[in-house]
Parts: structure tokens; C-alpha cells; sequence
């Protein structure tokens, strides 16, 4: 049983792991419930989870629990308070489980003990064992509660005398160090100091007491005195300046260190130790109780401090124990909604409920910058304590020993120095997982990736989503299996995931309908390609649902009957129609230019209702006319066929010019040559890329003929690589060869979560089942430096001049007629060349 072991759980022995909160917690109620059979188990299990929020407090008491079982019956006052605060939280009359009672009075008690030498008595007793008589300062006569100052006790009476005489009290004082000093500056001091009269009373004291010592030394006095002084040196320039007591610095002295205030800059570095845990030299911010000193660091990645919030779910580092549980401070700072004291809106505050709230764009102070005199936020300051904003205070640049970039020093290492990039992939920066044990870089929780990932998909997937979804074990069994550090990336954006859960929560079967709702469908293409990646949706064609929601939309542009029953015919029964007969998923630029063209029919039917005709009226003049009112109005002709064919229209037609022929010329031979070298060279750029990249320069093949390429499009024969683009494959010089093999080797595709291998695509896209997007191919090549048009150009008229037309249409995939025409474009320049040199 893990109860048996609490010593060896806590101290995170591998052998015994930390066992979760609700398992302490069922263990915890099992044992009180057998001390009492009378209690409710639901009870007893709902008050110790109202007292016990971490798994470490759970697992201290069941360890008390386990070396004292009598605890539960004894009414011991050594009892834990804990205990003590479940057994209130029950509240159950004449049960065996007792509350623990007063050693002196024999009471039982739901508060607090005092602790007094080795005895834990309630509130009455101890008073009345601490009860001591001691003798006024001033009168001599003994007093049972006196009041203390400067390390004296007073009577009452005398205390009220000296209270309405504070300000001459302290004028005596201080003349004699400073003659000149006048009432009002004390009574400004004063006030300065403290609003409360019994402390500027104190500070009188203090003064009587120290005063020597505190003006020759300011650093030496306290708070109070702090304040005071400030007011004094502002009349009394002659006085010595309140400066740290380490650096001399003149900034704010909001600490003490060895007696001595000093600025927040030497306070840090002066509690600076070797940490018991990371054995880094750090600021120590924590001391255990067995001595143990820690940094925040250690401190924040203590399994005590860290638990599940009951607000977000996330493990994070607890801030505050609220009546439904834990919660992580970001969490807690949300809740604590109030009117900002500066600003006037009504935000997250700190100091919330307080006349000192303050939002979190009003807490920072923005000042001048005492390196560059703009007015930002205080980043860091100077030796001399003046403030410097974020651009001015870089850490040291230096050349970094693991990466040779000249970049800034976040770490050293045997005092060498390391960029934020290296830094974090030493071994020196790694930590023992809180968990696991292992040794590796760690989260802010203190988890390693792969432990971090067990309880993302943990709470992503429980085991309702599992009843729900069956398929849904594909997607567990993925997310455990893959890379650590890019899925935990993953599971922290912030809009994909939150859908991704939403949509798993879902109690039906989850739809593309549904999916919809979600949000956009840029919003929503990564957690939908997810979903159909592991089959928990079904897959669909992108572009030709989309196509299909578009005609509808698209139709409200026209008011006319008859030409709106025209448009949504011709749209679905010629285009819809032809899309859905073609095999694989359609491209978006297919797609994209059937709606250019619909677009421009509607136009249009448009235009003739604003000229008060109809189709069927619809004069050659009138489309003659409409032609010249834009480009590419030659597109609607093939909406004009149709309609004659079914008797909506005459027979119209609109001219279209001839296009041009093709531009001869782009890269020479040379400068292709040069450039394919440049990116073959180059490990840094992809695989897929290089090979995009060579097809363009070598053949002139459009990236959309690449991007559609599969891998039955690619094979090798004798050893030597060929690609399959038009109706004979091409085969691929030797070093093109063994970049094919990369390609096919590392043919993975993003996903949300992680990366997976295609089986159809060469270029895999992010969408299950298409290929990369011809525009994500286009700008890799841009990056790189190849400039797609006038590399086609240079590779088509090198072709053009060397192979006859047919064989250029079957190797390169173009039609039989644009290489024709390229023929003839080459053709005739070399006529054109002749006749010059004639």
C-alpha cells in the first residue's frame, strides 16, 4: 500500500513515487472512517479536500496518521492542524473522533494552539503562562501589560504622557546634532513618518535611544527613521546623504541587510549562497525547517508548491488556497478585480479591495531613462541606481562559446560564456525532474517534456472523451509518442487547443458541422486536419466544400428570378459537377479560379438588370459594350454557350485577344547553372525545397505541377532517379538523384501537436491528404533567391531551342500547344538574329 510508505514518498525516492491527491485523499478518509463507521465517507472525503490542496499536505498527515493511529480517538494536542481542521469541517456530534484538547484546562478546541516551551495550551492558558510583571522606564512601578519601545517597557500612563509630547521629545533629541532644526520640520517628520501616533511615538523613542549612531550612520536606522530623515535632509542639505550601506547608491533602501538598509541590487547579492538543491550560487529566498536553504527556483519547484488550479487546470506553482482549492497566481491576479487607484478603470489590480489598488499597466512606474531619456519602464538600474529602460540595459554581449555568434550572455559555464539559445540546450542548465527523476531541461513546473505531456493529454483526453470517441486512442497513443519538446509547444497555444478541447468535449459524434461552429476556418484548419489525421472525423475536400458554401453566397448579389436560377445552374451543373468528377482533393488555385470566373458572370447579370434588360434580351452590342468595362470578360464566355444551349440567351459571344507570345530570354544558361550550385550546396535549405528549386531551374515546371507530384510519380531505374510530370518520365541528373532520396526520406508534414509521415505526397501540406500549397512552395523558393519567371523563361527557351515539341510536352508536362509556341517564339528570334546579321 502507498500509505505505508510516507518517509520514502516524500523524499521522492524512485522506488516509491508521489502518489496523486485524490489517492492520499481517499487513503486519509479510509482511516477515519474506520475510527468512527458513524461518519459519512462522502463527508469525511469532501472536508479533506476542502483543507487539503497539495498532494505533500495529504501525504505529511497520512504519515502522521500511519506512525500514531491514535490520533483520530486520543485527543491529543499534539494532533496535526490539518486533522484538526477536518474533524471541524465534519461536524458530527458524539463521534468517536475527538477534537484534540487543552494539556492545562482539559477543553476541547477547534482553534489554534500556543505553543509555550514543549506545551500546546489554547489561547487562555497560555496567556495566563506567559503572564509577567515588569517595571516602567520611566515611573518604576510594575505593570502586567506594558507597552514596549526601544527595548523598554512603559506603563499606560506613562505612555499616554510621553504620546502628547512626542514632537518636544524629539526636537531635544535631535538639536543636539542639528541646532538650527525647527518645530514645524519635526511635526513634518513626524507625520512624514507614520499617520499613527503610538508609532511616531515609537520613533521618538527609538530616536532617544539611537539617535547618535542613526545620524552619523542614516543606513543604520530603521523604516520610520528612513522617512524622517528624508524630510530633514530636504530642509538640512548639510546632513549626510541616506545612501546604501554596500554601493553608496542614492535609490530606494527597501531592505535590510546585516542591520543595514540597503538598495534591492547588494539585498540580492548578499543573500547570494549555494543552494542545498541546484548547488547554484543564488538568492536565497527560502530556509526549511531542517535547514535546507533554497532559491526561488528550487523553492517553486518543490512538488509541495505545485499543483493542479482549480480555475485553469494547468499544474502551476500555487499562489493561494481558495475556497474551491488551489490556484496558480496568474489565475488568482484575474480574480482580483477592482478600480485601479491611478487610472480609474475597472482591471485586474493588485492590492485589490484596498485603497491601493493598482491594474498591471499602472504598477510599473515609467520614468526617464537615465542612458537614453525616454520616458519607459524601469527595466534595471545603473551602479549609481539610476533607472535604465529594457533597450539600454542588455546583458554583455560576448562571442558565445558553443555557437561562435557574437550574441548576449544568459549563462556560463566554467566561465565561459553562452547565448540564450546554447545555454538552454547544456547539460549545466538542466534540472532533476520533480517526477520522473530524469535529468533534462524542465518546465516552469518543474516537470520534464515527457512528464508535462502525461498530464496535458491526461486532462485533455480523460476517459470520457474515450467513451465518447473510441478512435480518440490513436490520438493519445500519437501525443505520448511524439516529440516532447514541439508537442508541449504545442499544447500551449493559445486559440487551437482551447478548440481542440471544446471539441472533444462534445458528448455526440464530432462533425465538420460542428467544427464550423467553432470559430473560422483559418481558426479552425489545424484542429480539424488533427481530427481527421486520427480518424475522430471524416475526411473531406477543403477547397470543394468550400466551393460548395460559396455558390450560395455568391447568388445574393443577383435580384432577377430568371438570372439567378441561371447562375446557380451553370455553377453547379458545370462547374460543381466537373470539380466533383476530378480525382483527389481539388487545389485551391483550381478552385480559385472557378470562382473568378462565376464571379465575373455575375457581373454580368449585374449589369444587365441595372440597363433594364434580361438574358434573353441581351443584344452581341450590349456584350460588346459590357467586354470594355473590365479584364478578362472573355472568361464569361463560356456561361454564354450554356445559356444558348438552353435557350436563356442568343448566341453571343465575346472577342478575346490573342495573347502574346512568350517573353524569350530570363536567366541565361550561365546564371541558372550558378545559382542551382548556390542552392544545392546548401544543407541549411530543405530537401523538398532544393528539389522545387532545380525542376524550376532546370526544366521550367510551374510550382503547382510540383507541389501535385506523388511518390508513384517518382522511382529509379538503373540507378538512376526519374520523375513522372507529363506522359515520359524525366530522368534526374546524378546529384538531383540523391536530393530525391532526402526528399522521400524526410517526407514529414506539420500537424498541431506534432510532425507525421505521408504516404502519397513527395511535398506534404499540413492538411491531411493534399500536398504543400503552391504559395508556401512559391515563397521557399523566393527565400532562397529563385525568382520563378524569369527562371521558366530561361529554362523553357534553352528547351525550346533543343527539343522538338512533342518530347518537350511529355518531359515537362506542359500542353502540346504551349510548346509549340514556344518553338516558334525561339524560332523566330533566331529569324529576327539572322535577318539583323544580313
Amino acid at each position: 500500500m502507498r500509505c505505508e510508505q510516507p518517509a520514502l514518498a516524500r523524499s521522492g525516492h524512485a522506488s516509491f513515487p508521489m502518489a496523486t491527491l485524490d489517492e492520499l485523499l481517499d487513503d486519509i478518509t479510509k482511516r477515519i472512517v474506520e475510527a468512527d463507521p458513524a461518519i459519512a465517507p462522502r463527508r469525511v472525503r469532501e472536508a479533506a479536500a476542502g483543507v487539503l490542496a497539495k498532494p505533500a499536505h495529504a501525504d505529511r498527515l497520512l504519515a502522521a496518521l500511519v506512525a500514531d493511529p491514535t490520533l483520530l480517538v486520543s485527543g491529543s494536542a499534539q494532533m496535526p492542524r490539518a486533522l484538526q481542521r477536518i474533524i471541524v469541517a465534519i461536524d458530527v456530534p458524539h463521534s468517536a473522533v475527538r477534537l484534540p484538547r487543552c494539556p492545562s484546562c482539559e477543553r476541547e478546541l477547534a482553534a489554534a494552539f500556543v505553543n509555550v516551551g514543549d506545551l500546546r495550551l489554547c489561547g487562555t492558558c497560555a496567556k495566563r503562562a506567559t503572564r509577567r510583571f515588569h517595571s516602567c522606564a520611566e515611573c518604576g512601578n510594575s505593570v502586567l501589560n506594558p507597552r514596549r519601545a526601544a527595548g523598554r517597557a512603559f506603563c499606560l500612563r506613562c505612555w499616554n504622557s510621553m504620546r502628547s509630547r512626542r514632537s518636544a521629545i524629539l526636537l531635544t533629541v535631535l538639536r543636539r546634532a542639528i541646532p538650527e532644526l525647527a518645530a514645524s520640520v519635526i511635526d513634518d517628520g513626524l507625520l512624514a513618518a507614520s499617520a499613527s501616533e503610538t508609532e511616531q511615538l515609537r520613533l521618538t523613542l527609538d530616536c532617544v535611544e539611537n539617535s547618535t549612531v542613526w545620524l552619523a550612520q542614516p543606513a543604520q536606522g530603521n523604516a520610520a527613521f528612513a522617512r524622517l530623515y528624508a524630510v530633514l535632509t530636504e530642509h538640512y542639505p548639510q546632513l549626510r546623504p541616506l545612501v546604501c550601506a554596500v554601493c553608496q547608491s542614492g535609490g530606494p533602501l527597501t531592505n535590510v541587510l546585516d542591520g543595514t538598509r540597503v538598495c534591492a541590487r547588494c539585498y540580492r547579492n548578499g543573500r547570494r549562497q549555494d543552494c542545498d538543491r541546484c548547488h547554484q550560487p543564488r538568492t536565497i529566498s527560502r530556509q526549511l525547517a531542517d535547514g535546507t536553504k533554497l532559491c526561488q527556483w528550487c523553492w517553486k519547484s518543490d512538488p509541495e508548491q505545485i499543483a493542479e488550479c482549480t480555475v485553469c487546470g494547468q499544474r502551476r506553482v500555487v499562489a493561494a488556497v481558495g475556497p474551491t482549492g488551489a490556484v496558480c497566481g496568474s489565475c488568482r491576479l484575474m480574480s482580483a478585480v477592482d478600480t485601479c487607484s491611478k487610472c480609474g478603470r475597472v482591471e485586474p489590480c493588485r492590492f485589490a479591495g484596498t485603497a491601493r489598488a493598482v491594474c498591471e499597466g499602472c504598477r510599473r512606474k515609467r520614468v526617464p531613462c537615465a542612458r537614453c531619456g525616454t520616458i519607459r519602464l524601469v527595466h534595471t538600474r545603473d551602479e549609481a541606481g539610476d533607472p535604465l529602460c529594457g533597450s539600454c540595459s542588455h546583458r554583455p554581449t560576448e562571442t558565445c562559446v558553443s555557437c561562435g555568434q557574437f550574441r548576449s550572455v544568459v549563462g556560463r559555464v566554467h566561465g565561459e560564456p553562452l547565448c540564450g539559445t546554447c545555454f538552454t540546450k547544456h547539460p549545466a542548465s538542466f534540472r532533476d525532474c520533480t517526477r520522473c527523476g530524469s535529468h533534462r531541461k524542465l518546465r516552469q513546473t518543474g516537470l520534464c517534456d515527457r512528464c508535462t505531456i502525461i498530464d496535458l493529454a491526461t486532462e485533455m483526453l480523460p476517459a470520457s472523451v474515450f467513451e465518447a470517441h473510441p478512435s480518440a486512442v490513436a490520438l493519445r497513443d500519437a501525443l505520448l509518442g511524439g516529440g516532447d519538446a514541439q508537442t508541449v509547444a504545442a499544447f500551449l497555444r493559445p486559440r487551437s487547443l482551447p478548440l481542440l478541447r471544446k471539441a472533444l468535449a462534445e458528448p455526440g459524434p464530432i462533425t465538420h458541422t460542428a467544427i464550423d461552429a467553432l470559430g473560422p476556418e483559418q481558426a479552425t484548419r489545424h484542429v480539424r486536419a488533427l481530427l481527421v489525421q486520427y480518424g475522430l472525423l471524416p475526411a473531406v475536400d477543403y477547397h470543394l466544400q468550400r466551393f460548395e458554401r460559396w455558390i450560395p453566397e455568391a447568388v445574393q448579389t443577383i435580384s432577377e428570378p430568371v438570372a439567378r436560377s441561371a447562375f446557380t445552374q451553370y455553377a453547379n451543373w458545370k462547374h460543381l459537377r466537373e470539380l466533383r468528377a476530378k480525382q483527389g482533393p481539388i487545389s485551391g488555385s483550381l478552385a480559385g479560379s472557378r470562382r473568378r470566373e462565376l464571379r465575373i458572370v455575375t457581373d454580368l447579370l449585374t449589369w444587365i438588370e441595372r440597363e433594364g434588360t434580361s438574358l434573353e434580351q441581351l443584344t452581341q452590342g450590349q456584350v460588346d459594350h459590357w467586354s470594355t468595362t473590365g479584364p478578362e470578360r472573355h472568361r464569361v464566355q463560356g456561361f454564354l454557350r450554356w445559356a444558348r444551349r438552353n435557350r436563356l440567351a442568343r448566341d453571343l459571344s465575346v472577342f478575346r485577344a490573342h495573347p502574346p507570345p512568350p517573353t524569350i530570354g530570363g536567366l541565361s544558361d550561365e546564371e541558372r547553372q550558378r545559382l542551382l550550385a548556390d542552392v544545392l550546396r546548401n544543407d541549411a535549405i530543405l530537401a523538398g525545397t532544393r528539389l522545387a528549386a532545380a525542376l524550376v531551374l532546370l526544366y521550367g515546371i510551374r510550382p503547382h505541377r510540383i507541389a501535385q507530384i506523388t511518390l508513384d510519380q517518382v522511382d529509379s531505374i538503373d540507378r538512376l532517379a526519374r520523375i513522372r510530370i507529363g506522359a515520359d518520365h524525366l530522368y534526374l541528373p546524378d546529384e538531383l538523384g540523391i536530393v530525391t532520396e532526402a526528399v522521400i526520406a524526410a517526407r514529414t508534414a506539420r500537424r498541431l501537436l506534432h510532425d507525421v509521415h505521408d504516404g502519397v505526397w513527395l511535398l506534404p501540406g499540413t492538411r491531411p491528404g493534399y500536398p504543400i500549397a503552391n504559395t508556401t512552395l512559391t515563397r521557399r523558393l523566393r527565400e532562397i533567391g529563385v525568382a520563378i519567371a524569369p527562371a521558366r523563361r530561361g529554362a523553357l527557351t534553352s528547351l525550346a531551342s533543343q527539343l522538338h515539341p512533342v518530347v518537350l510536352a511529355d518531359l515537362t508536362g506542359i500542353h502540346i500547344r504551349t510548346a509549340i509556341v514556344w518553338r516558334d517564339a525561339v524560332a523566330a528570334s533566331r529569324a529576327r538574329y539572322v535577318a539583323e546579321r544580313l
